[in-house]
């Protein structure tokens, strides 16, 4: 069953997400997730946090590298790393 409706949430959503642009996965979660929830929630804001470029074997060097937030109502929810992770729910 496909629904067409949308999802509103009062005070909105909102997404950081803290990959690089030229990332694999910020890629892979453009095209399996974000598309997708910015059509069944469009007033879902996402934010593409500055990240520091990556070290010189290629390896990210803040923590933070690959992570995604979220936050409702001002209050921030969960924190995951990629979008397998953000959905299993552990």
């Amino acid at each position: 069953m496909v629904s067409t409706g949308t999802l509103s949430f009062p005070g909105g959503t909102c997404l950081g997400i803290y990959l690089s642009p030229d990332d694999s996965r910020l890629r892979e979660m453009e095209t399996n997730l974000l598309t997708k929830l910015r059509r069944i929630m469009p007033n879902v804001r996402i934010s593409y946090e500055k990240v520091p470029n990556l070290g010189p074997f290629g390896a990210p060097e803040d923590d933070r590298y690959g992570l995604m937030t979220y936050e409702y109502q001002g209050r921030l929810n969960s924190k995951a790393k990629g979008v397998a992770e953000a959905f299993s729910g552990s």
